[in-house]
């Protein structure tokens, strides 16, 4: 999955888990769950069989182009919500900020993007959303040092091969390898559904991140009574 699906889910998991009577504890679940959705999310095909893992996490003018395409997406979406469209902003602006790797640049880009957010973002929890939208990036980032939680990730990566599967439902063995298979017709029928679906995790995310109604700061709140005082 690319970036932009990661951190748009798990922002959607922390803002739902906002809603629960836990106190502070639902932080640590929504933060937790977040996290945990990027390896939930990669165990859906998506085309590791044509770029391995760690060949486009050092390309960069791929993560720039990721990132602005994010960027303008979100951009758009700052015309119908903006505060949602903000967050997203910063996101996705730190996705594209360098290689994708771990890096101490990484870190100082993600504290500056939420100390931005809590200047800016008059939406109470607006810090714990982005928060929780790079934590559902993080296993990507994650230094080889980790080493279980980095053989967990490329086994949830190439769990399954939907496209090697219609390759053989339609031709015989051998199966192409690499970037041959953007030859085989059925190789692309493949990647074009899995193009699909992750298209529509990453719409219906934007549609229930969007449809709910963020609560506002306490020093907004009181111009919000007096506006409504007012019209009565």
């Amino acid at each position: 999955m690319t970036p932009l699906t990661h951190a748009a889910v798990g922002t959607v998991i922390c803002q739902r888990f906002e809603k629960l009577p836990w106190g502070p504890w639902r932080w640590v679940f929504a933060f937790v769950l977040s996290m945990a959705s990027h390896y939930l999310l990669d165990s859906i095909p998506h085309f590791e069989g044509v770029v391995p893992i760690p060949n486009y996490k050092h390309n960069m003018p791929l993560m720039l182009l990721i990132g602005c395409v994010g960027a303008v997406l979100a951009t758009l979406l700052m015309c119908w919500k903006r505060e949602a469209g903000r967050i997203w902003l910063v996101l996705f602006l730190w996705i594209a900020a360098g290689f994708y790797t771990f890096s101490w640049w990484r870190i100082a880009t993600a504290a500056a993007g939420l100390a931005y957010i809590a200047w800016k973002s008059p939406i109470r929890n607006a810090v714990c959303y982005a928060a929780a939208g790079m934590l559902a990036v993080l296993p990507d980032l994650l230094p080889t040092a980790f080493r279980s939680l980095t053989i967990f990730h490329r086994r949830m990566h190439y769990r399954s091969d939907w496209a090697s599967l219609v390759y053989l439902y339609f031709s015989d063995p051998p199966v192409p390898r690499g970037s041959a298979r953007l030859h085989a017709p059925a190789f692309l029928l493949a990647y074009g559904i899995e193009l699909v679906i992750e298209a529509s995790i990453f719409v219906i995310a934007l549609y229930l991140y969007t449809r709910e109604r963020p609560e506002k700061t306490p020093q907004d709140q009181p111009t919000e009574s007096l506006a409504v005082s007012q019209e009565s």
